[in-house]
């Protein structure tokens, strides 16, 4: 246990890091009971943001990196669209199972304690 917040993101690479504090604002919105589609995205939260550490020339730079905001309702729209044969779906199957397959590389990550290969 920590006394302090710890980041709910952080993708590395070999030449910099991404890090990102809290959950989708729209997670806390819904929590609080405002519609999907609420104008309230919360971006002056600490939440809209990342932090983007990148080394050039044997230096490491930080910038702040305001994140695109999200929109439920239209994936489930698209998603309603789809299913009905009017429209693609919103997103590609592959892609869907890249993203279970990273997951399921993270917890065998923490799992094992080390870091695993991504390649497919």
């Amino acid at each position: 246990m920590v006394a302090d917040p710890t980041p709910r993101f952080t993708v590395r690479g070999t030449d910099g890091a991404f890090v990102k504090f809290g959950l989708d604002p729209q997670e806390q919105n819904l929590k609080e009971g405002k519609k999907p589609n609420s104008q309230d995205n919360r971006s002056g939260s600490d939440n809209s943001w990342g932090t983007l550490y990148k080394w050039e020339d044997s230096k490491m730079s930080e910038e702040k990196v305001k994140i695109a905001k999200g929109n439920y309702s239209a994936f489930y729209r698209e998603m309603a669209a789809a299913i009905n044969g009017k429209a693609d779906l919103p997103v590609d199957p592959n892609d869907a199972a890249y993203v279970i397959y990273l997951i399921e590389l993270a917890f065998k990550s923490n799992m094992e304690g080390k870091r695993m290969d991504v390649s497919k």
